[in-house]
């Protein structure tokens, strides 16, 4: 997985840690992640983004 966060580093110019988080959800295989670090809306991998914090977040979404 160490190899995997690399590279998903390297495309997109995210941390290191937050490409563990995205190459973790690939693994999983998560559609979503909820983070309020990596861009929100934005797909990294295939998973889409989503900022739990924002006032547009809705949990209704998620559950669907």
């Amino acid at each position: 997985m160490v190899r995997q966060s690399v590279e998903i580093r390297d495309l997109y110019r995210v941390s290191f840690w937050d490409a563990n988080i995205v190459a973790a959800a690939e693994a999983a295989d998560c559609d979503l992640v909820l983070s309020e670090a990596l861009s929100t809306g934005r797909y990294y991998a295939g998973i889409e983004v989503i900022n739990p914090l924002r006032p547009s977040f809705d949990i209704f979404r998620i559950l669907e």
